[in-house]
């Protein structure tokens, strides 16, 4: 279930909530849907070498992550790389995804 309203890639939107992923998240991807998963969803970000947080109007600059650059990709457009994704695999007999957008999860 998907909460927010479906919108295209690259549409206008509200706020953005964008997503760095690193090591471990690529390390995740892959192991769910392979490279091309990990390429179809940074394809969709930039790579980023250093972060500045901002807490109370005071910017703290962060040193660059160790390793590989981590990717910053906006929420909304890794939901759809891994949409498209889903669309584009042979699934496993029996095997059905279904992705509602603008539902709330009750409980799990």
């Amino acid at each position: 279930l998907e909460g927010r309203p479906r919108r295209a890639s690259g549409a206008a939107k509200g706020r953005s909530h964008t997503i760095g992923l690193g090591r471990r998240a690529r390390e995740a991807l892959i192991s769910l849907g392979g490279q091309e998963l990990w390429e179809n969803v940074t394809q969709r970000g930039m790579s980023a070498g250093g972060f500045t947080l901002h807490l109370n109007g005071v910017g703290i600059s962060l040193p660059a992550p160790e390793g590989e650059p981590v990717m910053l990709v906006d929420r909304g457009e890794i939901v759809r790389g891994i949409e498209e994704h889903l669309d584009n695999i042979v699934l496993g007999a029996r095997t059905r995804v279904q992705i509602l957008h603008g539902a709330k999860v009750q409980s799990v």
